[in-house]
């Protein structure tokens, strides 16, 4: 019965809730940002020894910078 009285009220079940969706979210743009960065490595672009600054992915993507940095980590 306590249980759903947590999640009626919005104490830790509903913020439990919310924290899960935010990870999927989360870990589903960065899933779509390591696929653009390995196609862009595939066709060519950065091209080798280039230096790569995340504005300009971040920019083209509509994510942060942050997940773009991560995404190069992940593939490095």
């Amino acid at each position: 019965m306590s249980g759903v009285l947590r999640a009626r009220t919005g104490t830790p079940a509903t913020s439990s809730l919310t924290e899960q969706v935010t990870e999927q979210v989360t870990e589903a743009v960065r899933e779509a940002v390591r696929e653009a960065a390995r196609e862009a490595i595939h066709t060519g672009e950065p091209r080798p020894g280039e230096l790569y600054a995340v504005y300009r992915p971040a920019e083209q993507l509509d994510v942060s910078r942050t997940h773009v940095r991560e995404a190069m980590l992940r593939l490095a």
